[in-house]
């Protein structure tokens, strides 16, 4: 009978306990929760019990825990703990049934009731918990966390901190400081500051320490001063100072804060470099606009005047074809055919000479499109050029000009399109003809020449060179000679043309992966230098 009392007493208390309880006391049958006491249901913000009964611990949590895993995975190895070692206790944030997170600590013990396994779980909330534990510390230990604060914050600062007495003498050193100056705790605390203090630097500062021993006052506190420091190995570096007092019962210490400037005065230095050096290039880069603008106008001013010079050339032999076919119509009736053969030439001459410029302008066009086909085979490069002056015999015949052959050094053999090679010869020999004086001479020469290739390589070419004794090239116009509707200011203005022969020689040298340029003879006239692979 007494057995059964102490049972049914032990029943009531745990009852009682588990109603009465200041901790939300739930059964959990492993999965679900099957009971809960009002502590836990008013926790939960829950109406009544049954809103929290066959609730997972998941659903009366949020989505994940502080810690960043899910409640779902992180409640079932929860669970496994507890059922492994009989008992777990853990944070965890649950949610109430009204949407609101809160923290509290959890218990679970693991029963045996009519042999199923049940854990005992009981939530506390520890937010209030930990607030009033932690002003009881604090309350308890408050200097001690606060001299752990600051030693911490000393300790971990990245700037330099350094505290001493009224007589100068160092009392901390702060991590940072030891590695920049290269002392040691040991080595440095004790020691006065001036062994980090530079001169005159030093003796200022001696003078600041006896001012405030004299007066109280110390002319720099609060002050930002950039000045000069010293390191264990001598070596002097620019800083940042800023001191200020540490008021005691007993002594008043002076604490000072010290930044390096190394990098940020090095950086000005490459920050004053690299804008010297963004101003040169924009100066450079100012200069190259002005010159492309010049180039560009340049260029307009050549077009305009290649189209009034081609409006011109156009003109003239189409005039004289419509003229002398007009004449010719007349004539037809008299039958005056000597009259009519010299129309008919005339028609033909300049025929001719319209078909020359469109076949200029066509050639021109080709070469820039890239579309101009070589037959390249093995040709000798002076025979070609002989056959080339014979054409012009008629021409050097009238203005009693010579023509010197200046001896080869070798073989004047080479792979090139004959056609189009005879062409630039033509050009060139034509010029050369055009502006040489009556009773003059033409130099034609033949060499081997070294074409530069890739890096420090050359490849094998022949040179042929055209000297003439006419009016020559100014100096600054050797390389615009060759640019299209460019004329020489020597030629243009009585030698006709349309600035295309020398453009279009250059585009069929260049296709030939060759070079052509011009020079100022050393005595008179001009010199024309082409070069082609062998």
């Amino acid at each position: 009978m007494n057995s059964i009392n102490l049972i049914t007493a032990q029943t009531e208390i745990f009852k009682k306990a588990f109603e009465n309880s200041e901790d939300g006391i739930l059964l959990l049958d492993g999965i679900h929760f099957i009971d809960c006491n009002p502590t836990a249901q008013k926790m939960l913000r829950a109406n009544n019990a049954t809103e929290i009964f066959n609730t997972q611990p998941a659903e009366l949590s949020p989505e994940k825990q502080p810690d960043g895993k899910l409640s779902s995975e992180k409640a079932q190895e929860m669970i496994s703990i507890a059922q492994n070692n009989g008992f777990h206790r853990f944070e965890w944030m649950h949610r109430r049934l009204n949407g609101e997170s809160f923290l509290c600590e959890v218990t679970l013990t693991v029963l045996e009731i009519d042999a199923n396994i049940v854990l005992h779980t009981v939530l506390r909330e520890i937010d209030g918990i930990k607030q009033h534990q932690q002003k009881l510390e604090e309350s308890i230990h408050l200097i001690e966390q606060k001299q752990q604060h600051l030693n911490s914050i000393i300790n971990t600062a990245l700037d330099c901190i350094v505290t001493i007495d009224q007589k100068g003498i160092i009392q901390s050193f702060n991590p940072a400081a030891c590695k920049l100056f290269g002392y040691t705790e040991q080595e440095i605390i004790g020691k006065n500051i001036s062994n980090i203090v530079p001169s005159p630097h030093k003796e200022q500062h001696d003078q600041y320490l006896h001012d405030f021993q004299q007066t109280g006052r110390v002319n720099i506190l609060g002050t930002v001063l950039d000045v000069s420091a010293i390191k264990k190995n001598g070596l002097e570096f620019p800083i940042r100072l800023s001191v200020n007092p540490i008021h005691s019962k007993n002594e008043i210490l002076f604490c000072g804060f010290i930044h390096d400037l190394s990098l940020q005065k090095q950086l000005e230095i490459d920050l004053l470099q690299h804008n010297e050096l963004l101003e040169m290039e924009i100066k450079l880069k100012t200069e190259e606009f002005i010159k492309a603008k010049e180039i560009a106008e340049q260029a307009n001013r050549a077009k305009s005047l290649f189209l009034a010079n081609m409006s011109h050339e156009l003109r003239t032999p189409l005039h004289g074809i419509l003229s002398f076919a007009r004449l010719g119509l007349k004539n037809v009736a008299k039958g005056d055919l000597d009259k009519l053969a010299r129309y008919f030439d005339r028609v033909n001459i300049s025929g001719e000479r319209l078909l020359f410029l469109l076949n200029d302008l066509l050639d021109l066009a080709k070469l820039e499109a890239g579309q101009l086909k070589l037959e390249i085979q093995q040709h000798d490069l002076k025979k070609i050029t002989e056959n080339c002056v014979a054409e012009f015999e008629a021409n050097i015949l009238e203005k009693q000009l010579n023509i010197h052959w200046q001896k080869s050094d070798g073989n004047t053999l080479a792979n090139f399109d004959k056609q189009r090679i005879s062409q630039v010869i033509t050009n060139l020999l034509s010029n050369a003809i055009k502006f040489t004086e009556i009773g003059n001479s033409i130099f034609i020469n033949f060499s081997s020449y070294k074409i530069p290739h890739s890096g420090n390589q050359y490849i094998p070419g022949l040179l042929c060179s055209i000297r003439d004794q006419g009016l020559g090239i100014p100096t600054d116009e050797l390389e615009t000679v060759f640019d299209k509707f460019i004329q020489s200011s020597k030629t243009k203005s009585n030698a006709g043309g349309t600035g295309l022969g020398l453009a279009i020689c250059q585009e069929i040298i260049m296709v030939h992966k060759g070079k052509i340029w011009a020079e100022q003879s050393e005595d008179q006239g001009a010199v024309f230098n082409f070069v082609i692979p062998l």
